[in-house]
């Protein structure tokens, strides 16, 4: 069943980038179509003044859209910043707590320090995490948030794949291009954006992965020298010894190793939203200024029929 789903898995990816490639391919060969046209330099003057205005208006969008998000993300975290601060002693108490075999947990509390805090038995049937139980009531509190903004499936009017799927430069008003070479650059620029939103919503899914990991690793680092300090205590009493470090060192640290879970994750969220708003205004900046330079080169090759060829080819790829 595992081979199945990720021979279908590649063939969906496969099929997705072969559309890419065509697309792109597409669209360049639309741009050289419009060198081929005779137009008045006014009438693509004042559709790439248009470009540039309406990607000066949705960029202002999208900041509003991240701001918003950014707001209840900032909100919840300090919810869970207060809940973990207020728990997080009782979790590590329970969690490092001796059971009834006192010489087979020392080695796995041993185990743990080692491991900067995380155990698991051979055949993983026995997994403690301290890391993990101490970011549980950020996450918590964030989980719904990031079902929001990052779905695996379905609209919730909060995703930044929606925003990034209806951001465009090209408005209904000017859907229908009057003029042959106004159509060939209205297509160029609609291609690009269709490359430049699947690439996005590519890296979003690494950044989502990044930004909700971060909590955890920043819990790590914290704490990092206490479970250096915990592994190399030996002798009698060792495993009283390590509880006791465990235990006073995330007392002490709480708030500020919770806060800087935060701020970890508010900052890798304001990454995200710069690198997505470079990354359109780059690109389609890029795209319009191509446009406009390429009507005023002399006349190239007509290549109307290859453009036919991949709109051919496009109608042929399954979806």
């Amino acid at each position: 069943m595992l081979q199945k789903y990720l021979r279908s898995l590649n063939k969906s990816i496969n099929r997705e980038l072969a559309r890419d490639y065509v697309n792109k391919a597409k669209g360049h060969l639309s741009l050289i179509q419009s060198g081929q046209l005779n137009e008045d330099k006014k009438r693509i003057e004042m559709k790439v003044n248009e470009f540039k205005k309406n990607l000066k208006k949705s960029l202002n969008e999208l900041d509003k859209y991240f701001d918003s998000i950014y707001n209840d993300l900032e909100q919840h975290l300090s919810e869970g910043v207060k809940e973990s601060v207020q728990l997080c002693v009782d979790s590590t108490e329970k969690l490092i707590a001796s059971n009834t075999n006192g010489r087979g947990f020392h080695k796995i509390l041993a185990a743990l320090c080692k491991n900067y805090g995380c155990y698991w038995s051979k055949n993983w049937d026995v997994i403690i995490d301290l890391n993990k139980t101490l970011a549980k009531h950020l996450h918590k509190h964030i989980y719904y948030d990031f079902c929001q903004i990052f779905p695996v499936t379905g609209k919730t009017r909060k995703s930044v794949y929606e925003q990034i799927d209806q951001f465009s430069i090209i408005q209904s008003d000017s859907a229908c291009p009057s003029s042959d070479i106004l159509y060939h650059i209205h297509n160029f620029i609609k291609i690009e954006e269709i490359k430049l939103k699947a690439a996005l919503n590519r890296d979003i899914v690494d950044k989502k992965k990044e930004i909700y990991s971060s909590i955890q690793i920043t819990i790590v680092k914290e704490m990092a020298s206490c479970y250096q300090k915990a592994a190399a205590v030996k002798g009698t009493g060792s495993m009283k010894k390590m509880q006791d470090l465990l235990i006073t060192t995330v007392d002490e640290k709480k708030q500020d190793m919770f806060n800087k879970a935060k701020m970890e994750v508010l900052t890798r969220f304001k990454i995200l939203k710069r690198d997505i708003k470079s990354a359109l205004q780059d690109e389609l900046e890029e795209a319009i200024e191509r446009s406009q330079s390429q009507t005023s080169e002399k006349r190239q090759k007509d290549v109307s029929r290859e453009i036919e060829e991949l709109d051919r080819l496009l109608e042929q790829l399954p979806d």
